[in-house]
């Protein structure tokens, strides 16, 4: 994924619209890893030029009380904080593959409109487990489905966020709605052989305002959020009392897949005892007829390497309100709640405190903190569209095994007893959200030196803790960093620190100066692929599948659909940046 300027680093101040001709992203070689998570808001901004950024009462403004997200956690790439173009050229390691990636791209910043277009190939070197030359040929999974065609639009943005209009066409940003019950960083592109590129609407007034986010413009994938709300007393002065709004909120998948099928038109595998099969699955062979009792083996679709899958669509509708109790030149402290409910399924709620503070002079600093509790039903699950869900759909994993297969997430959360998957704990969940950030400007809301953020959610639930740690990086001249640390679905705080790595996304970067047209790019992830490829078989099944004796088959370990794999970048940049008088 990119981090444009209004990525993990965002680019000083911007040339005179005079000087900002040419534009450009320089990417060679950023290939899938190249969909980003949060776009920040220098992205969104117009870029002054750093003599007028110390004129404009705009920037001005924006300093006085700096709003919107300090953070943009999932930051994958860096690009140049200025307008520029350019090719990329180097090594690229994905999973156990190694190629060589060349990547032109440009970027440009016109006024309140940023574009980002960009052209990743990744050519094979050496394939995994071999020594042979890999002919040079054009990675198959970058470029096997339709959206992976909409992947040389890094972004095409208007506005910023919370401003009266905003827009864009983006494949670097997760998404979230509202507080994020339901949808919060979600990332479409957490899969290394998948592209798509989503797309983001917002209009906000001082009466009503709307939000949507598309998962994808090709609609190969059909995650959908969406938020409208109404400010009833907006008219009225003051602080305080205008601020009062109400929400109405959707989020969904309407082509979520339900259960994992054994093959294409193939029944679902049954993850335990069924009114149709009261014994589950058994280890070892019928005594009678000699066939396999364990029908827990898959094989995937030999064209995309994804598992056959029955699939279905999840609905959920919300509430919200919200409201200031607290509002200076500088801070502000607000109330907010939320209901939402699945359709057919359970409901959660949610209350908190959102506290947004700046202080200083030039040297700005601004802090946001949020304290939310939260209880929900037995079949709900808090930002169910979370980081890893385009994962955690077809396989939900779990350290103890609550079924002789692994569900679904839709199995996990709602249960699935046609199937064999039944809600077993059916207590009403009661747990919190804890998040804390800051970032450091200087005398503008596009020239930020330094932010760090970290939060943790947890919950009664099993398999419910998620945190994270960012940091940006672009206070250097010549070297900028970043880096994300993601934990999601952990069974409690003390799995935080466990030693097993598969729901863990690391994300980090480097971008060093070397001459005025020279760069070095480096990446560094842990990302999700379906190791085995397209077409091979899979034993989805664990060791709960026993035979009489009650042993588990001495032949068959469980098999992950998804593994945790490595990815590294390393290029070198050859592009033309342009820069204000002063830089």
């Amino acid at each position: 994924m990119t981090a444009g300027p209004s990525e993990g680093v965002i680019r000083r101040l911007r040339p005179s619209s005079s000087k900002a001709i040419a534009c450009a992203v320089v990417a060679l070689g950023a290939v899938h890893v190249a969909h980003v998570a949060h776009a920040q808001e220098g992205m969104e901004a117009s870029r002054p030029v750093r003599g007028e950024a110390k004129t404009s009462s705009a920037s001005a403004a924006d300093l006085v009380f700096v709003k919107g997200d300090l953070v943009h956690v999932g930051t994958r790439e860096l690009l140049s904080r200025y307008d520029h173009a350019g090719i990329r050229v180097g090594p690229h390691i994905l999973g156990k593959d190694f190629f060589l990636g060349v990547d032109p791209g440009f970027a440009y910043y016109p006024g309140d409109w940023g574009i980002s277009l960009h052209a990743p190939l990744n050519m094979l070197l050496l394939k995994a487990g071999t020594s042979e030359f890999g002919g040079m040929l054009i990675r198959k999974q970058d470029w096997d489905e339709p959206a992976d065609f909409a992947r040389v639009v890094r972004f095409i943005s208007y506005g910023r966020r919370e401003s009266p209009l905003y827009f864009g066409i983006t494949s670097i940003r997760p998404h979230s709605i509202g507080h994020g019950l339901l949808m919060q960083d979600y990332q479409p592109n957490i899969d290394i052989d998948r592209s798509m590129t989503g797309g983001v609407f917002e209009t906000n007034s001082r009466y009503i305002g709307a939000q949507l986010r598309v998962a994808d413009v090709t609609f190969q994938n059909r995650v959908v959020g969406a938020l409208a709300y109404l400010k009833p007393l907006g008219f009225v002065d003051g602080e305080i009392i205008s601020s009062l709004s109400f929400g109405v909120e959707y989020a969904g998948d309407w082509k979520a897949p339900r259960c994992v099928r054994t093959g294409e038109d193939a029944p679902c595998v049954v993850g335990g005892p069924t009114a149709a099969n009261p014994a589950g699955n058994q280890a070892g062979p019928d005594p009678l007829t000699g066939a396999s009792r364990d029908h827990t083996f898959i094989r995937t679709d030999p064209d995309f390497g994804r598992p056959y899958t029955e699939d279905t669509s999840i609905h959920a509708i919300g509430f919200s309100g919200e409201m200031r109790f607290m509002k200076t030149e500088r801070s502000d402290l607000k109330l907010y709640g939320t209901y939402h409910q699945f359709l057919e399924h359970g409901a959660g709620i949610a209350g908190g405190i959102l506290g947004r503070f700046t202080v200083g002079e030039g040297q700005v600093h601004a802090f946001r903190l949020r304290a939310e509790y939260r209880t929900f039903d037995a079949d709900f699950a808090p930002n169910y569209f979370d980081t890893l869900y385009e994962v955690t759909k077809y396989q939900f994993a779990r350290l103890t095994p609550r079924a002789q297969t692994t569900p679904t997430k839709y199995q996990a959360v709602f249960g699935d007893p046609e199937n064999g998957y039944t809600l077993t704990d059916t207590d009403r969940r009661h747990g919190f959200r804890l998040e804390a950030s800051w970032a450091w400007f200087d005398e503008s809301r596009t020239n930020k030196l330094m932010a760090f953020g970290i939060g943790i959610s947890d919950s009664s639930a099993r398999d419910d803790t998620d945190f994270f740690a960012h940091l940006e990086l672009p206070l250097l001249k010549y070297l900028q960093v970043f880096g994300t640390v993601l934990r999601i679905n952990s069974d409690g705080v003390g799995d935080l620190f466990a030693t097993e790595r598969d729901n863990i996304v690391v994300l980090s970067g480097l971008r060093l100066q070397i001459l005025p047209i020279l760069f070095i790019n480096a990446h560094y992830s842990r990302s999700f692929q379906i190791i085995r490829g397209a077409g091979h078989e899979f034993h989805i099944g664990n060791s709960t599948i026993v035979d009489e004796s009650g042993a588990p088959s001495p032949f068959f370990s469980a098999d992950k659909i998804f593994e945790n794999v490595q990815t590294l970048f390393v290029e070198l940049e050859l592009g033309i940046e342009f820069k204000g008088d002063d830089e």
